[in-house]
């Protein structure tokens, strides 16, 4: 790879900064109009933006664990026991400006944030102005993105548009910056260590007569991966308030523990290999989803990858964390699951093309590698095998996206301002993360010593079953500690009597 600078901020022609500011405005208003919409008609969930909200309440309050959202795992009273992500000790003030909005709105920053970082890996070392513009939309059409816009908020997505800069400085030589990134993105969450310690060890072998640079990337690999044991076996442990275990070990396929685990890669690593294709869960409607992550790849600029190989190393931990999974969910290609395949992907592929001399062939190959790109996102939009999948909430161009069919939105917001921000409040799922900027918030039919219960008119009534949701419901309004606040077709308010408050 060519490591000289060819352009620079400072000389970026008025066309060239006029197509970087549309790209940038185009992709901002796809990813607004999934996020954003998703969360002004309540299709957000306690789990995960409404926990994410709590955190960045109680973060901001100094508050590291005082916990009150759960319901499976009421034990766990520290988030940091839960995901150890010391990232939103300093992103947790910005609740203060954008209030329940805060995570989605850093979460589409981040994205554009991580493309423009592609932009930036491309035109340092191409000297060419379509290039630049090209790796960006690349970047920006990824599947990845989209599932990770259309499912609340998720820490990986910020690490993931942190591997880019730190790429695009480490390989530039740029170690202070570069270890600024790096830091920051294994501080997003305890399993991005394992994925850094893989990128620091393929961004070493991109240029191995630079023995200074291989020593650093190893040196980060090995950092990374002492961190990772240190967080997963003692620090979360510590943190998780009795549970005593790390509760997101589920890859039983391969052993019962990570020491398990271990031995069979190294006893029978064939059986590690085969779970990569396999469908271990019994369930045939799961037949080939891994395959479809394959094809994805495939067609968003996977052939790169067997060409530098260096990239799939990088992938390895993501691929295995996926496909090794007890959870069929965790396989296939919705939510933040593939998130991490949006950088290496782009930089592999524009780490390829860079190294053609040939000005007119190197941009065909990137116009056609955007053109793959987008075909694999029109194909995750509309053919994909409908698992774990929603339209309603990515289909950003049918209107169906824009419609919440089973209340109105306008009432939902009415009623919630008749809850005070200072009260205890047990909410529905998809209302949790509009209220949870509060000390105490639970999820419905979990009550505790709330004042207020907020429900709305949607059949969404998880963690509950639906008889058990409905028998609650009933309990409480034929209760003579509550009354009804508010009830219409869009919500249900009850407020709890002041006579028998404690």
């Amino acid at each position: 790879m060519n490591f000289r600078t060819h352009s620079s901020l400072n000389y970026r022609t008025p066309t060239q900064k006029f197509l970087l500011w549309t790209v940038s405005l185009a992709l901002l208003g796809v990813y607004a109009s999934i996020s954003l919409v998703n969360h002004y008609l309540f299709r957000t969930h306690a789990y995960d933006l409404g926990w994410y909200n709590k955190v960045f309440f109680d973060y901001s309050h100094f508050r590291l664990c005082d916990f009150s959202l759960g319901y499976w795992r009421t034990a766990l009273t520290c988030p940091l026991g839960d995901h150890f992500e010391p990232i939103l000790l300093l992103l947790a003030p910005l609740r203060l400006l954008f209030g329940s909005w805060t995570a989605i709105l850093l979460q589409i920053a981040a994205i554009l944030f991580g493309a423009y970082g592609a932009y930036r890996f491309v035109e340092e070392r191409s000297g060419n102005s379509w290039l630049p513009l090209l790796a960006m939309l690349q970047f920006g059409l990824i599947w990845g993105n989209f599932g990770a816009l259309s499912f609340d908020y998720h820490n990986n997505v910020l690490a993931a548009m942190l591997l880019p800069w730190f790429l695009h400085h480490f390989l530039a030589g740029r170690w202070k910056k570069s270890l600024i990134y790096f830091i920051l993105a294994i501080m997003c969450k305890e399993n991005m260590a394992l994925w850094m310690a893989a990128t620091a060890a393929g961004a070493a072998l991109l240029n191995l007569k630079n023995r200074r640079q291989f020593f650093q990337g190893m040196a980060l690999a090995l950092g990374a991966g002492i961190y990772f044991v240190i967080v997963v076996k003692w620090m979360i442990p510590w943190l998780s308030g009795g549970v005593g275990s790390y509760i997101h070990f589920k890859y039983h396929g391969l052993g019962e523990n990570m020491g398990e685990v271990l031995r069979t890669l190294l006893t029978d690593p064939l059986k590690a290999l085969r779970l990569f294709w396999e469908n271990p869960s019994g369930n045939p409607a799961w037949n080939g989803a891994k395959g479809e992550v394959f094809k994805m790849m495939l067609w968003s600029g996977g052939i790169a990858l067997l060409l530098r190989p260096q990239y799939l190393l990088m992938l390895l931990p993501v691929m295995a964390q996926k496909f090794w999974h007890d959870e069929p969910e965790k396989w296939g290609l919705s939510h933040h699951y593939s998130i991490e395949f949006v950088p290496v992907l782009t930089l592999a592929t524009w780490d390829l093309i860079l190294k053609i001399p040939r000005r007119r062939v190197a941009t065909g190959l990137g116009l056609l590698a955007v053109g793959f790109t987008l075909w694999a996102a029109v194909y995750w939009f509309e053919y994909r095998k409908p698992l774990n999948y929603f339209p309603e909430t990515t289909h950003f161009y049918a209107r169906m996206h824009y419609q919440q069919p089973l209340f109105e939105p306008a009432e939902a917001y009415e009623a919630l301002k008749l809850i005070p921000a200072e009260s205890k409040v047990s909410a529905q799922n998809t209302a949790v993360p509009h209220l949870a900027m509060r000390k105490y918030i639970y999820l419905f039919p979990r009550v505790e010593d709330a004042e207020y219960i907020f429900l709305l008119n949607t059949p969404e009534v998880y963690p509950a079953s639906p008889d058990e949701y409905k028998r609650k419901v009933e309990e409480f309004r034929n209760s003579v500690e509550w009354e009804v606040l508010k009830e219409n077709k869009s919500v249900l308010l009850f407020k709890k009597r002041k006579a028998v408050l404690p």
